[in-house]
């Protein structure tokens, strides 16, 4: 009957005498809080000496001058972003636009940013765990709080959320929602609470569009606490719907919504039951793709191309597993195992956007490590009450705590050595292409990097082996390798070769007409015919007009024809295109340069 009891209140048989046991070491949470801080930060440092990788480039190098000249405004909420950065995530957009600030371009700050953020949000899952602990009558809710914790602190599958500072968006998300439904919870007790729990959502919504989710979750611990009908929910309800609906208004308003994204679905051109069973086949086997990730994050892999699937044996496994999760939470709702059911809903919800983006793919990356972030921390609560559980039964203390020393140390191992490949983009798409040596966008991005680095021989093997690998496949992808690859000849003074990759580019996608037309500006440049170059650079800045390399090699043709014409007519275009190119790019000091000889020819030496 006492087993009966245990179970039925959410607890663990023998919880008590094994809470008893480990009593001595969970009554100082300051101490606890301490030393999840601690694990946290430390098992990332390595991460400190990385170099800014992937879309890092992009959101923040290439991004400079509109970091740099960011407002702190409001109404940043309903702009469109002025540069590459190309979601809308405000609150993301504007922790990169703070680290600037205090950092300049140095990666290091970036880094340890994301790792302040890892450890909030473990910290953050504590109080959540904590609250649940106690709202769920848990008989060991602070060793259960504080083991689920410190599996987050170190879970592997947080190596690209963490190193990576372009997912950082994640950790943002996540801190926000474990304070939320603490504080949601709590608000049961005083409705004050509710305050900081909707304001944290909201904030959410700002951050990544796996906030989406969250609402979700909160409706789902009413269900699971047996409140949903409290008449007190009238008002949170209604609270909850406005700064929804202030939210989704300032969305529409701004940039990207939901239809466009829906847009780029890979059920787009089906219909009836054929879209219907594609959208099942992404869905199920999404969802047992990453419930194994959960269960095994050991083989680390930050560029996944595909995922196992099509067969009538991996889809019936994937319905068996999405059916015994499902049946797993109603029984333990039944039973009143309400932790156990709230762990699985928290990881199945939160998990929900990343296989939307599996079925209606936004980004080139379909499946990642990063998508796991917030959902491990249902994962995580499992685990650690599974321990705790395991320990209780067998009435022997020590073996929790050899099961959760084991497992912790085995994460953190994985999760050290894992950032080791992001290091650059060198360690990181050398990595990538071992592990997925068909996929395309790894073996490009390789090349890039080995070009960067001076390797050009090495780069342009990747190059060539990018299109051997693609040539039944769409014409797109042939393109991604084949500028790479005409900019590797020029790199190397072979123009005739840069040139017929070039043309064949531009056959196979009209589409990189822009490109083509710079690249074979700069070839002509080079080939001193600068009247060609000219009409090259002409059609690229009509396509592109914000390349400010563009503008800058035209004025420089310009500049170079006035010198010898001696007209002020040239001059005057020369400038213009120079200040063009200076008003995209700020940094481009080739640009400032040239700008500053055809300001001196023209007499006006102080403003050169």
């Amino acid at each position: 009957e006492k087993t009966r009891e245990n179970v039925d209140s959410g607890s663990s048989p023998g919880g008590a005498s094994f809470a008893s046991g480990l009593y001595p070491y969970f009554t100082n949470r300051l101490v606890l809080c301490l030393i999840l801080l601690v694990v946290s930060f430390a098992v990332f440092i390595p991460s400190l000496d990385n170099e800014f990788v992937w879309d890092d480039v992009t959101f923040i190098v290439d991004a400079e001058s509109y970091l740099e000249t960011f407002d702190f405004n409001p109404a940043f909420l309903i702009q469109k972003p002025k540069s590459s950065v190309k979601y809308y995530r405000p609150f993301f957009t504007l922790s990169l636009v703070t680290d600037y600030r205090m950092w300049g371009l140095s990666p290091f700050g970036y880094h340890l940013t994301n790792i302040l953020l890892h450890s909030a949000c473990t910290l953050a899952l504590y109080f959540m765990v904590l609250v649940l602990g106690r709202e769920f009558r848990l008989k060991s809710p602070d060793a259960v709080a504080f083991l689920s914790s410190l599996l987050f602190a170190v879970y592997p599958l947080h190596v690209e959320s963490v190193s990576f500072v372009s997912a950082r968006a994640d950790m943002m998300a996540g801190m926000l929602l474990f304070l939320s439904v603490g504080f949601y919870a709590l608000s049961y007790k005083k409705l004050l609470y509710l305050i900081p729990a909707a304001l944290s959502l909201y904030l959410s919504l700002y951050t990544k569009e796996v906030a989406y989710s969250f609402p979700i979750v909160l409706l789902g611990f009413d269900v699971i606490s047996r409140r949903l009908f409290n008449r007190i929910n009238i008002i949170k309800y209604a609270l909850l719907a406005v700064l929804v609906s202030v939210y989704i208004v300032v969305r529409l308003g701004s940039f990207l919504s939901g239809s466009d994204l829906m847009k780029q679905s890979i059920v787009r051109g089906l219909s009836g039951m054929d879209a219907v069973m594609e959208f099942l086949v992404g869905f199920l086997g999404s969802y047992l793709y990453y419930g194994w990730r959960f269960i095994y994050p050991y083989d680390l892999n930050h560029f996944i191309s595909t995922i196992p699937g099509g067969s009538a044996f991996y889809i019936t496994l994937s319905a068996i597993f999405v059916l015994a999760v499902v049946a797993a939470c109603i029984v333990s709702m039944k039973k009143k195992e309400n932790y156990t059911a709230f762990s699985l809903l928290l990881l199945f919800a939160t998990l929900g956007p990343a296989v939307m983006i599996a079925i209606f793919p936004t980004a080139i990356t379909r499946f990642a490590e990063r998508f796991t972030y917030i959902p491990s921390a249902g994962f995580c609560m499992l685990a650690a009450y599974a321990i705790v559980f395991i320990g209780s039964r067998s009435g022997v203390k020590w073996l929790s705590w050899a099961l959760a020393g084991a497992l912790t140390v085995s994460y953190a191992v994985v999760t050290v050595n894992g950032q080791a490949e992001w290091q650059s983009n060198l360690t990181l798409w050398k990595a990538a292409v071992d592990k997925t040596p068909d996929a395309l966008t790894p073996r490009v991005n390789y090349g890039e990097a080995l070009r960067n680095v001076g390797r050009t021989e090495e780069a342009l093997e990747q190059f060539r082996l990018a299109r051997q690998r693609t040539s039944k496949v769409e014409v797109r992808g042939k393109t991604i390798s084949t500028i790479p690859l005409a900019m590797s000849y020029i790199n190397r003074g072979n123009y005739d070769m840069a040139e017929n990759v070039l043309e064949e580019a531009l056959r196979d996608n009209p589409g990189v007409a822009a490109d083509y037309n710079h690249l074979m500006g700069y070839i002509y440049i080079q080939r001193n015919d600068l009247s060609t170059a000219k009409d090259y650079l002409q059609e690229s800045v009509k396509i592109k007009w914000w390349n400010a390399n563009v503008h800058y090699l035209l004025g420089s043709i310009y500049y170079t024809e006035a010198g010898e014409s001696k007209s002020p007519g040239d001059y005057k275009k020369a400038e213009a295109e120079l200040r063009a190119a200076v008003r995209i790019n700020g940094k481009l000091a080739e640009a400032r340069v040239v700008l500053a000889k055809t300001l001196l020819a023209t007499g006006r030496k102080d403003e050169a």
